[in-house]
């Protein structure tokens, strides 16, 4: 895992996240505590949204109902729990943001749509990294691990 960006801005897509708190692989949720530790470490400038976070909420909770055996809603005590302790980790260690033109950010998205071929929710996060002036993306998305030179983008994964 060389990261090699020292003092760079870093964006986390909700994939990391959820491998961050909740990941069913012990070694992959031991290599994304890693990661974001020596990001800290590094001083690097750590981004996401709130597209990111509702994703990584999403995701937390069908990973918890998985593990567990449930069907827990987000708003049920054991999984709100969850997403409670998942948000009051990570929010100290990321600054959120979001585009400074919305119009222009959702024509951006619009286009990268088109372009690159993603999905909505990709091609947000996509128009909001470009929009803060991010150019690394911490991801295992293909469709970004696939278009990062034509997108203009970095991608660091954790695998």
């Amino acid at each position: 895992m060389n990261t090699n960006t020292k003092g760079e801005k870093i964006y986390f897509d909700a994939n990391f996240l959820i491998y961050w708190f909740i990941s069913k692989e012990p070694e992959l949720k031991k290599r994304a505590r890693s990661l974001l530790a020596e990001f800290l470490i590094n001083n690097n400038d750590l981004y996401s949204s709130a597209l990111a976070l509702d994703e990584a909420w999403w995701g937390i909770k069908n990973e918890y109902n998985q593990q567990n055996g449930v069907d827990f809603s987000c708003g049920d005590n054991d999984v709100f729990e969850k997403l409670s302790q998942f948000t009051k980790s990570i929010l100290p260690k990321l600054n959120l943001v979001q585009f400074a033109d919305i119009k222009n950010g959702v024509e951006d998205a619009l286009d990268s749509m088109k372009r690159f071929k993603l999905k909505p929710r990709d091609a947000f996060h996509l128009a909001t990294m470009k929009d803060n002036g991010i150019k690394i993306i911490v991801t295992d998305d293909k469709d970004f691990i696939i278009n990062q030179v034509l997108m203009g983008i970095a991608i660091q994964s954790i695998m």
